[in-house]
């Protein structure tokens, strides 16, 4: 009797929220009442099946539109319709939490540095807002936008509760990968110099594209390096190829150069087949110009073409533009640092575009900050890590930390040149695949 009571009560709150999205959306314009209903059949999705709406989730995280909203100074704020789905479906299951009376926030490694993380963000923000520094309704779109993935990962932590589903959704994620990496491929092949992901507004972003694609690479690498299971070989190498194919033809020098310290991560990491790692390293490095097309050869010459001229540890030297626009951007912060050194300016408070994750990071919320992101960090190394020390001989659970951390350290360079823990693109999969992980790691019982 009790559940039947339940039930209806569900479906009570369901169709109220639908009849008042329903009048709501009378009066937008024929776009955005679609989108309404599309995210109200999100929310009940979410609150019915999470699950459901969680796979949902992964294959609109690189084929969601998006859209200008607005701008602070030079920069605009790009939401895409991932962002708002993300939000209605983190609503819808945050209804279902609260009426069957669950917990939110399930004790995992990663609670505290993330609530750290976010409170000085918040902090930093309010003072940034009360200095002058940026206003609350711009503030706000970029809290949100930094923040939302948090949600994925909480999300993951609470949901899944089993070693197929977990399975199942890495699988999901991979694959949507493979098919974005043919889409970049078939963007090279109709011209097109830097290839970028599907759906981007105006300009493309060939960085978040790299940054993207690291992730999935180093899954891949360390799941056909020690993985026995001949079939996951087969498929992890079908993917790869393309894959790396697509990271090169970014043309993102940032995203090699993330890609090389992940790799070399990788050899010291990888507890099966070190020879073949170190073999293509070294044939890639003797080889580099016969193997890569000659456009990548051309990228790499081309970032000490004499464009323009910038003094590094007090030498002068002469560098292509995009390289210069980097070393501006540490200008641009250490000017920054010395007005407001403590909690700097919050989200929002950059008046310039940066390109550099520890730039923005001393930017936004200072060297707290900086201490803060840093400690969120090492958290996750020292998860991954206690996962690569206790299941080493568990291939599977082995692989996929051996590939985050792989992910993580290519990350570390990766920020050089991209705002990459930002980027709701790179993030969402990351973090979905975190959640995953310590998930693995509770239901191995360690």
């Amino acid at each position: 009797m009790f559940k039947k009571s339940q039930t209806l009560i569900n479906l009570l709150i369901i169709a109220s929220i639908a009849i008042f999205i329903y009048f709501l959306s009378i009066r937008l314009q024929s776009k955005t009442f679609f989108l309404v209903f599309f995210g109200v059949g999100v929310f009940i999705l979410s609150f019915l099946n999470t699950d459901f709406a969680l796979l949902f989730l992964v294959f609109s995280m690189l084929f969601s539109p998006e859209f200008k909203l607005g701008s602070v100074g030079p920069r605009d704020i790009i939401i895409r319709f991932d962002d708002l789905f993300l939000i209605v479906i983190f609503l819808g299951w945050l209804a279902k939490m609260a009426i069957n009376k669950l917990p939110l926030f399930k004790k995992n490694p990663l609670n505290v540095p993330i609530a750290i993380y976010i409170s000085v963000y918040i902090f930093s923000t309010l003072l940034g807002i009360f200095l002058g520094y940026s206003t609350f309704k711009n503030s706000i779109f970029y809290l949100l936008k930094y923040f939302e993935y948090f949600l994925l990962y909480f999300m993951v932590i609470n949901e899944i509760k089993d070693k197929k589903r977990i399975k199942f959704f890495i699988f999901c994620i991979l694959f949507v990968s493979f098919i974005v990496s043919l889409y970049a491929i078939r963007q090279r092949f109709l011209g097109i110099e830097r290839v970028s992901a599907p759906f981007e507004e105006k300009e493309s972003e060939p960085n978040t594209l790299g940054g993207y694609l690291l992730l999935n690479i180093f899954l891949l690498l360390s799941i056909f390096l020690n993985i026995d299971n001949i079939r996951l070989k087969i498929i992890s190498l079908i993917f790869l190829i393309p894959e790396f194919l697509a990271l090169l033809y970014t043309l993102s020098r940032g995203s090699w150069f993330g890609f090389v310290l992940g790799y070399i991560v990788l050899f010291f990491l990888t507890k099966k087949n070190k020879a073949i790692v170190l073999f293509f390293g070294l044939f890639a490095i003797v080889f580099y110009s016969v193997i890569f097309p000659a456009s990548v050869i051309e990228r790499i010459n081309y970032t000490f073409s004499p464009q323009t001229e910038r003094k590094i540890l007090g030498k002068s030297i002469r560098i292509d533009e995009s390289f210069a626009a980097r070393i501006d951007s540490w200008d641009y912060t250490f000017k920054i640092l010395n007005k407001t050194p403590i909690f700097g300016r919050g989200a929002g408070g950059a008046r310039a575009v940066i390109d550099n994750q520890y730039a923005r990071i001393l930017v936004e919320i200072g060297v707290v900050g900086f201490f803060a992101f840093f400690i969120l960090i090492f958290r996750l190394f020292s998860v991954y890590f206690s996962i690569l020390n206790n299941f080493k001989e568990n291939d599977f659970i082995f692989s996929i930390s051996c590939g985050l951390t792989c992910t993580l350290f290519a990350f570390l360079g990766h920020f050089l040149s991209s705002e990459t823990f930002i980027i709701i693109r790179v993030m969402e999969p990351f973090w979905f695949l975190n959640g995953l992980i310590v998930k693995l790691k509770e239901l191995n019982g360690d």
